[in-house]
Parts: C-alpha cells; structure tokens; sequence
C-alpha cells in the first residue's frame, strides 16, 4: 500500500493590529487544489487539565467548551464535537486534538519574541486535503488570558472561536468585522459569536440537506479573462446585511452556500487594504488589480432571489480595469440601535472634498461626510429598527470609482445588567433555581457562578432569567451572565455555596438566662441565610464573614443546651452542649487604661466594667471581631466587681487588637482598641496611654474588610498589562511534507 503524504501547517495569532464584532465572512483553506476538512464531521477534542496561569476559578472551561459549542450550533451543518478525556500533554505532535495554555513553550511555537497569541497547528493529507489532527495552543509564556474581560488580557472565547474556525478548515476573512479577520487585540469580545456568513462557512465545510447557494462567474471586461481570488460578497436587500461571500476559484468561480432565502445583491472585490494575500494560509492564486463592482452597477444593482435549497446562478460580471484608491479599514465600529458615532477611514488615491460614503441600507445613517486625500470621515447611526449584524460602507470619489470597506458597521445589542437575585445563597450540591432580574438578558445566554456554569438556564424574558446552581466549593463568587452575541455582565461577591456549616469555637460558652448575650462563632461555610438554633430555639443570627457569625441568645432557663447550625440543602451541625444557661449576669467591659503596650509584653492594664467578680482569664491580643487568638495575661488581679488587673506577655506582632476577660462559669466579654507598638520600653509603656477600650460582652466594631487592598492589587496589574502593545493574530508557515 502507498504511504500516505502528509503536512502540517499552522494557523496562529501574531502580534500587531485590532478586530472588533462577529463574524461576518468565510474563506476556505485551499492547498494546492485541495480543501482542507475534516472527512468525518463528528470531531473528539481533549482538554489540557492545568488550565491557565491567569484564571484560578476555571471559568476557562466553560469558555473553551462554548467556543465548540458556537460552532456546533449551526443547523446547517453537519459538525458536531465532542470532549474526550482530559490529558496532561501540551505536544501537538499526536493525533489527540489538544487545547491547552502553553505556560512555558514546551510545545516548541512560541519562541522568545514571537508575539503569537494562539496557534493552531494542522495535520492533513497532501493527495486528498483530509485534516488527520489540529490542536490549538495559547501562548501563556507571553500573553495573559481571562473571561472577565481582565483589561491588557486576551479573552478565551474570543481567541478560540477563531482558532476553531481554523481547525475545522476555515481560512482568514477580509471581513473587519469577521471572526476569521486575522487581526486580534486585547478586550476583544464580539468574536465569541458567529454570524449568517460563519454559519454559511461551516455549512460549506459540512453540511445537512442542500444548502442554498449563490453562483457566478468574474472576469476582466477587457480580454474576459478570469479572476481568481476575487471577494464576492452577498448583501440581503431588505435590511442590508452582509449575509455571505467566497472567493473565486483558479476559474474565475465562485460559489457562496449556505445562504438562508431571500433576495440579494452581490458585490465583487479585490482583496487587498486591511487585509491581503499575505494573511492567507492557503496558496490559491489571488489576483487584484481590478476595480469593485455590483452586479447591475452600484446605482441599481442586480437582485438575485434565492429560494430555500435553490441554486441561483448571477451569471458572468465583468470587472473594469484596476484603480488607484484604496481603503485600509482595519476595525469595526460597533453601534447600537439609536446610537451615532464618527468613523473616519483611512486609505489612498481619495480626492479631497470629493469623496461619499454610503450604506446601501436603511437602518444606518451617513452624515456629515468629509474627507481628505488619505481620509474620508462621517457620522453613523444606526436607527432603532436596525438588524444586527455586520455591514459595509461603499467608498466613491467624484468619478464614481467605488471601495467597498466589508463588515465595517456592526450594529449590537443593549449589553445586559443585573440589578439583583432573589436569594444570595445556597448549597454546594447545586440544583437551586436563583431567579435574577436586570435588563437585555437574551436568549442562548449562560451563567456562570464563579468559574462554574449553571446546570440550567431559562430566559423569562428581556428582564428575567432563572438560572440553576451548579455543584460548587463552598464560598462567595461573583455571578456573570453571558449573552449568545459574547457580551457579558458579572456582579462581584453576589452568591455564596455552602455545604454543612463548620463549627470550631464559640465565645462565650455561658450565657445569662435572661438573654441576650452575645455569641461569637467561628468556623466556616457560613453565609447570610445561615440559621442558628439554640436548644430548638431560632436565635437572632448577624451574618460578619463566612468564618464568623455572631448570635444574640434567646432568654432559657438555666441549664446545658445544643446548638444547631443550619445551611438550607445540607445536613445541620449539631454541637452537644455547647452553651450553658446561668443565673449570673453577663461581664460587660466600659473601658480599660493604657490601652497601648510594647509587643514584648509586661504593660500591666486596668480594666472596668461590670460583673467583673468572678473573672479567671484575661487575654490580649485577641481578634475584637471573633475573639479568637491572642495570648493569656501573664498576671491576673481582681480587684472588685467592676475593676481588674492584668499583665500583657509577649505579642508576635504589632498592630490593633482586642482584650478579652472571660468567667470561671464561662460567660465573657471583649474590647478592641489596644494596640501592642513594635517597641519601647516597659516602663515608659506602663506610664503612658490613656482609657480606651469600650465594648458590651464579646462586642464588637465590624469585620475587617480587606478588599480595598486587592482592588490596590488588581488595579497595578492591571495597568502593567495595559502596557502591552496591541497584537496581530495569525500567519501559517508551511511545514515541508514528510512520510507517514
């Protein structure tokens, strides 16, 4: 049997250059005549487990397996993936279809300086165009990714829709506004969706029934000689949208499938301004020097109506000689419906003064149009009736010459909010429904709690959605609502997973019986809907962190009794007599001098109160939130009821603190405001300070809340990455073919 020959190419993401929107374009991989796909549409691909060094909470895998997914969503096509078993391997080498963060370059792709963003390796049959294996990598070396829109940081779903369309045979677009656009810069959102002319370019690929498609032939008007590599582009007349395009073949053909039905104009242009032949992974011959035009001329173009599973030729359009004029659009302007923006194009050969800029449809507006000789600039607004989706402008100078800026106009959707959910917590096993309210909320959207989808969505309406926990680790994450377009909405620290509350300590462990003593308890998997019982008793629970929760008891008679600690979902925490009623009253500290000390300790302090008689242990140093921590008094001295004395012993570090005093019965109380200094000496410490200290029985000022200094943190991170220039996606050297 003949050994088969094979390659390997590589579609990959350089540095330089911007793209905005969804797609909007395809063009096929063509080598050496041959297309390249997939022979069998039902594709396994394997997830590398380590992730990315950026993201910690694994929302990437939720992000990679949509990107699949947005693909796979096309009814039009017969592709379907499906995630195999995880692997460890970053080597493209195998036939394993890998997508993994390349944190070190041990694939070998991403040398010092490269500036590739993602790669998106390609092994296929020289003889028939077969694909036998495509991996993909991001370069975690070099670059930082996220899913929340990180600022200096390229988006996962983004970056990977991209390489998906590569890896099952897509080519790059000359669309600006296209996913395939070969162009990337950090922020970068919009690529997470497909547009009609990616579902068009998948369905080329692979199809279900016959798709519907638009034929033709280009050539030259002098000499009719064919044009090959020309864009032919398909705008739908009723809204005027850019619905699909291809190039033509070596013969001047073209072919663009996968259209829905409707009637359309068609376009021819050069590939060349923003894009070129240089962008190109396949090395089908592309020509370029002629002038764009309409089938039918610019004025009154020809309509083409193209039914369901119809084949519609346009015939042959003969193109006049080339034109000095050229744009070089390199981004989209995004707009939403009723909004105006400038946007000015760059390009050569304009005539100052003399240029128009049109769209060819009425849900955008051009105003204000002015230009010079390598700008031509006007205000554009997209009406309130306005399809989204892509659009191009029409360049014309006095002479009527035309450019064509593909994809340039994407009108979009509202970007949703969310103003608040109808419970904040709930079990780690997941399967709650949590009802959100906001605004622009679409359908296809998901959820994510934390890094972790939600088993289930449902879409109420544009202000409602209902959204099922998944099973999650106990703790507070943010919720963030993911829209089918790739906009996205995350409120910080809105949902708390909980599993069985964790109990370790409680201060007091005695309590008045007429009530109201205030508990201290530590542990963890606390939340704000996290109930306390006491002897079968609901007592009145304050939420302070997910360590610590403070309880004011109930009035009982005296005796030992149970505490019950509740999340909703879990099983309860049962602590056998954990508190015991008394008859005495509760020790109250009002003050205490000095209330500073050297954290070598030996400053003795006086403290007053009430029901102070019966104290057997002081402790400084103490968290004033839990009452945990700290060191006992080196000296213990009750003066009467209301006075007592102790010694500090050493303190490892200096800083605010509270005291504590507690009962041989176990009934106690804290203070904060004494602050052990990082020196000085004992005998200055003993005279100096002043009364501080006020508090009720284990009182306190609040939680510590720390989350000013990591937004300190996140704030210089982020303004390092925004340092970063912008990047430049992806060009395919060619491997030379070897045995197989």
């Amino acid at each position: 049997m003949r050994p088969r020959r094979w390659t390997r190419f590589l579609a990959l993401a350089l540095a330089c250059g911007l793209g905005f929107s969804a797609a909007d374009a395809y063009v096929r991989i063509r080598i050496n005549g041959k297309n390249l796909e997939w022979t069998n549409p039902n594709i396994t691909w394997r997830m590398n487990t380590a992730g990315s060094d950026n993201i910690s909470d694994g929302s990437h895998e939720p992000a990679i397996e949509h990107a699949f997914q947005t693909w796979e969503d096309v009814l039009s096509s017969s592709i379907n993936f499906t995630r195999g078993a995880d692997t460890t391997s970053v080597d493209p080498s195998g036939a394993s279809s890998i997508v993994a963060f390349d944190e070190n370059n041990s694939s070998g792709y991403f040398p010092s300086g490269s500036g590739i963003v993602a790669i998106t390796p390609i092994s296929f049959n020289t003889s028939t165009g077969a694909i036998l294996d495509a991996d993909i990598l991001f370069n975690g070396l070099q670059f930082s990714f996220s899913t929340d829109k990180t600022p200096g940081t390229f988006d996962v779903q983004d970056v990977l829709t991209h390489e998906i369309g590569h890896f099952v045979g897509l080519d790059h677009s000359p669309e600006v506004s296209g996913t395939m656009w070969p162009y990337v810069t950090s922020g970068q959102w919009l690529h997470r969706s497909l547009t009609a002319d990616d579902a068009a370019g998948v369905t080329a690929i692979s199809s279900v029934g016959t798709p519907a498609k638009l034929t033709g032939t280009i050539r030259r008007a002098t000499g009719s000689d064919k044009i090959p590599g020309a864009v032919v582009s398909a705008v739908r007349t009723s809204d005027g949208r850019l619905l699909g395009m291809a190039l033509t073949n070596s013969n001047g053909l073209f072919s663009i499938k996968g259209l829905p039905a409707a009637d359309y104009w068609v376009h021819v242009t050069p590939l060349e301004g923003g894009m070129t032949t240089a962008n190109l992974t396949g090395n089908a011959s592309v020509e370029t020097d002629f002038a764009a035009g309409f089938y039918g001329g610019f004025g009154t173009p020809t309509t083409f109506s193209l039914g369901a599973n119809a084949t519609v030729s346009c015939g042959i359009l003969d193109m006049d000689d080339d034109i000095a004029m050229r744009d070089s659009a390199n981004s989209a302007l995004l707009l939403k419906r009723g909004q105006a923006s400038i946007l000015t194009l760059f390009g050569t050969g304009f005539t100052a003064g003399a240029m128009s800029l049109d769209s060819k449809t009425s849900g955008l507006t051009v105003t204000n149009v002015t230009s010079g000789t390598s700008f031509v600039r006007g205000t554009i607004t997209a009406t309130g009736s306005a399809a989204y989706g892509s659009y191009d402008l029409y360049i014309r100078n006095g002479s009527g010459d035309l450019e064509v800026a593909s994809g340039a106009i994407e009108v979009i959707h509202d970007t949703p909010t969310i103003v608040g959910l109808d419970k904040s917590s709930g079990s780690m096993v997941g399967g709650e429904v949590v009802t959100v309210t906001g605004t622009n909320f679409q359908d296809g959207s998901f959820v994510l709690f934390g890094g972790v989808e939600a088993t289930a969505v449902n879409v109420v309406n544009s202000t409602t959605l209902r959204a099922t926990t998944p099973a999650a680790t106990p703790g507070l994450v943010d919720l963030s609502i993911h829209g089918p377009d790739g906009q996205q909405v995350r409120t910080s620290n809105a949902f708390t997973f909980t599993g069985s509350p964790v109990f370790n300590d409680m201060l007091p462990t005695a309590g008045q019986a007429t009530g109201g003593t205030r508990l201290y308890i530590s542990g963890n998997n606390f939340s704000a809907q996290t109930q306390v019982f006491i002897d079968g008793v609901q007592a009145t629970t304050t939420f302070m962190t997910t360590k610590v929760l403070q309880v004011i008891t109930p009035a009982h008679a005296v005796g030992i009794v149970d505490l019950t600690l509740r999340n909703s979902g879990s099983p309860d925490t049962v602590v056998s007599d954990a508190l015991t009623f008394v008859d005495n009253p509760d020790p109250r500290i009002t003050s205490f001098t000095p209330n500073n000390g050297p954290k070598a300790g030996g400053t003795l302090v006086r403290i007053f109160g009430v029901s102070l008689s019966d104290i057997a242990e002081v402790k400084f140093g103490v968290d004033p939130v839990s009452g945990q921590g700290g060191k006992f008094a080196s000296l213990v001295d009750m003066i009467n009821s209301s006075t007592v004395e102790a010694m500090t012993d050493s303190n490892p570090n200096a800083g605010n603190f509270g005291l504590m005093v507690r009962t041989n019965n176990g009934q106690g109380a804290v203070a904060s405001g004494f602050t052990f200094e990082g020196g000085g000496s004992l005998a200055a410490s003993a005279a100096s300070g002043s009364g501080g200290g006020c508090s009720g029985n284990l009182g306190h000022r609040g939680p510590v809340d720390v989350r000013g200094e990591l937004l300190g943190w996140a704030v210089l991170f982020g303004g390092f990455l925004l340092l970063r220039s912008r990047l430049r996606r992806r060009a395919v050297p060619v491997k030379v073919p070897v045995e197989r």
